[in-house]
């Protein structure tokens, strides 16, 4: 029941909003009422205060019902949408105090007045008044305390993982070295310097390419290249020899 009569409120309020629209926009009605929705400022008040209603009850779905024991009531939350209701009667008992021929006017205007000052005003300072509590201050520190310890763990995480990381890499850097060294030398070796010597030795090259594909991808292929030139240019003098590996090893894995 307290659920229907929220939804009835709420579609109420919005009824009510669009009928003042309408109302403003054709320049019927008269008395107090029809001189304030003239005013700019009304409309802004009317154009934000549907915003805070939406911004507010977001903002009730996602609060902590320790920290906000009241505004995330289901029986607060159910019945807020009345207060357009009450807003109402207290539009139609202001028209009759008046003697306006206007009373459906005068009727949505209390629903909107009373339905924006819920939302607006009472709404908003009930929901900062909770956080003054001190049962809600000791809720709030204790998780914003999980959060830290949360946030510092996962950091610690992250740099055991980036850690471990690391030292795989290291150790697999050694492992080629060690197994890669003689083949760079025996790459570097060959002295290529002409079409026939490059296809002399041709064969050579790829097995060495394939040895390396297998034992660590295009990743340990790149690390036998590199190695391969760096001991030509300090045996040789030069990468003669490495320059012509590359193009020996296409179509091997993903080279």
């Amino acid at each position: 029941m307290l659920y229907l009569i929220h939804r009835i409120g709420r579609a109420w309020f919005y009824l009510c909003t669009g009928y003042s629209f309408v109302v403003l926009l054709a320049g019927k009605g008269n008395g107090i009422v029809l001189y304030a929705l003239k005013h700019g400022a009304v409309w802004m008040f009317l154009i934000v205060s549907v915003v805070a209603a939406t911004v507010f009850r977001r903002l009730g779905k996602r609060a902590n019902k320790h920290e906000h024991p009241i505004t995330t009531n289901r029986v607060y939350n159910s019945s807020g949408g009345m207060s357009s209701l009450f807003g109402g009667l207290i539009g139609l008992a202001s028209a009759g105090v008046y003697n306006s021929g206007y009373p459906v006017l005068w009727i949505a205007a209390g629903s909107f007045i009373g339905g924006a000052l819920t939302q607006l005003l009472i709404h908003p300072l009930l929901y900062a008044a909770e956080r003054l509590l001190p049962s809600s201050r000791r809720h709030r520190a204790a998780r914003l305390a999980l959060v830290k310890t949360y946030r510092r763990e996962a950091v610690l995480a992250k740099q055991r993982a980036l850690a471990e990381l690391e030292a795989n890499e290291a150790k697999k850097l050694e492992m080629w070295n060690d197994v890669l060294t003689p083949k760079a030398r025996e790459l570097a070796s060959l002295l290529i310097t002409g079409p026939a010597s490059l296809e002399a030795n041709r064969g050579k090259i790829v097995d060495m390419g394939i040895e390396a594909w297998q034992i660590g991808g295009a990743g340990c292929m790149r690390h036998l290249h590199s190695m391969a030139v760096d001991v030509c240019k300090q045996e040789h003098g030069d990468a003669n020899t490495a320059e012509f590996i590359a193009p020996c090893w296409e179509g091997i894995g993903q080279w």
